[in-house]
């Protein structure tokens, strides 16, 4: 049986900074949000409104680099070398690593990657006409470079130097049955995720609902003027307020609906989990049905 060594990046900054970059961001969203609902109409309140739609954007990718930091491992072996980030997957056989060295080795130019956030340096970069060099690591200092004849990919294991060591121990000792070469993107998941109709069904409405509302919500306040979001049981109604407040409903439906998204996903990859991530988008769903059923409420007693 093939020897096995894994090695992991550091996590404990990335991990840190990533979780702080979540964790201010969804504050601003929810001190956003409360701001916009004390402004007045005009710019003030768009103003307010502008983290929470970031959060809708940002925070899933924000929690995806945070998983794939977390699962993410260099494995070596007689036979060839196994890379994980993410979604990301690289088997490498051995018969065909042309070299591995560290950077400060290396002579040529290697571009910059697209994304350098600690604890998630990641992106693919044209070398040449013939290969690439492909980050996936956590940091941009004390890379290892591992060459084939279409690609170099640096990663950055905790410690470089006994990395080293392992696989130069491993290649000596020779492969009878390299591994078979296996690249995975999370493309390939999502094409998975695309064939199950019922996953595809409930975000595909899940989505939607959440388009039309804003859409519809946006269309109507320009007719109302003044509503009241201060209704007495009796459907007395108070404190009338500018219309286009009636759009933090939407937008709170937004962040909620992402938040589902992002966690279904994670649950998703494990067949056993994937009843969870189809409660979560249905439970979704449901919200969203509820935050239009406060707005008709809302509008029905003014």
């Amino acid at each position: 049986m093939s020897e096995l060594i894994t090695f992991f990046p550091r996590r404990e900054s990335g991990v840190s900074i990533q979780i702080a970059i979540l964790i201010l961001l969804l504050g601003a969203s929810g001190l956003g949000l409360w701001q916009a609902n004390q402004a007045g109409f005009g710019f003030v309140f768009y103003f307010f409104l502008l983290p929470a739609l970031l959060t809708v954007i940002v925070a899933p990718l924000l929690v995806y680099q945070l998983y794939a930091l977390l699962t993410a491992n260099y494995t070596l072996e007689q036979d060839g070398m196994r890379l994980r980030w993410g979604m990301r997957g690289e088997d490498i056989p051995v018969d065909q690593i042309l070299w591995v060295r560290m950077r400060s080795e290396y002579s040529g130019n290697l571009p910059r990657p697209f994304l350098s956030l600690p604890g998630a340096v990641l992106g693919v970069r044209r070398l040449s006409k013939t290969q690439d060099v492909e980050y996936m690591a956590d940091r941009v200092h004390d890379l290892v470079l591992v060459a084939t004849q279409r690609k170099i990919f640096a990663i950055s294991p905790s410690d470089p130097a006994q990395f080293l060591f392992a696989y130069q121990r491993l290649a000596e000792k020779g492969s009878i049955s390299p591994l078979a070469p296996r690249s995975v993107y999370p493309s390939f998941f999502f094409s998975d995720f695309w064939s199950d109709q019922t996953a595809r069904w409930l975000l595909l409405l899940g989505s939607l609902w959440m388009l039309v509302f804003l859409a519809v919500t946006a269309a109507l306040i320009p007719g109302l003027g003044l509503v009241s979001l201060h209704i007495e049981l009796a459907r007395v109604t108070k404190d009338a307020v500018p219309a286009v407040r009636l759009l933090i409903l939407p937008v709170i439906n937004a962040v909620l609906f992402a938040a589902d998204l992002v966690l279904g996903v994670l649950f998703y990859r494990r067949a056993e989990n994937r009843v969870l991530s189809y409660i979560l988008w249905l439970t979704s769903l449901v919200v969203g049905m509820l935050f239009v059923a406060a707005l008709v409420f809302i509008l029905r007693a003014q």
